[in-house]
């Protein structure tokens, strides 16, 4: 990875660290519970979020690539292999018109797991009865470390997605257990 222009982020209690564009932002959450959740209702972990300049062709939100940390069931979550959780993974995101353009196993270091990505259709802006229908890619990578699944997200809208793979590439490249 190219580090010129890239800022090196560390997190010490989710152990990971990763370079981003030094024009990007990053946003920390902790996951809430919920009851609906397939993956994490008891809302243990959380998420990073990196948040990149680009606004999606209707204005709505920013090409945004995230990284999760969720528990497996012998640390407290509901599910055990990498194969289940991408399964019930991709049913959580498939909105109208999904398409899944490849699952595949793929390294994150020394690390197998699962890469997907698929496109769907959502209404942009997302909550207005004048919405359109938004065509939007989302790729993750999954993997098992020590009794927690990371995932690596890039989403965007179809369009726009070209524009910033590279980034989530250099993320992915960069990606370390500290």
């Amino acid at each position: 990875m190219n580090s010129s222009g890239y800022k090196k982020y560390i997190n010490l209690s989710s152990g990971i660290s990763f370079g981003y564009p030094e024009t990007w932002t990053i946003r920390e959450e902790q996951f809430k519970p919920d009851s609906n959740s397939l993956i994490n209702p008891q809302g243990f972990g959380g998420a990073i979020f990196v948040f990149g300049p680009i606004e999606t062709i209707c204005g709505e939100g920013k090409t945004v690539i995230f990284l999760k940390k969720i528990p497996c069931k012998s640390t407290g979550g509901n599910i055990e292999s990498i194969d289940e959780y991408v399964k019930i993974y991709i049913k959580v995101n498939s909105f109208g018109k999904t398409e899944i353009i490849f699952q595949k196993e793929q390294k994150l270091g020394d690390l197998q797991g699962i890469e997907v990505s698929l496109t769907y259709e959502r209404p942009c802006p997302f909550d207005s009865p004048l919405s359109r229908p938004l065509k939007m890619q989302h790729t993750w990578l999954t993997v098992l470390h020590k009794n927690y699944f990371f995932e690596i997200n890039y989403v965007t809208s179809k369009n726009d997605y070209p524009l910033h793979q590279d980034v989530y590439e250099n993320i992915k490249k960069s990606f370390k257990f500290t």
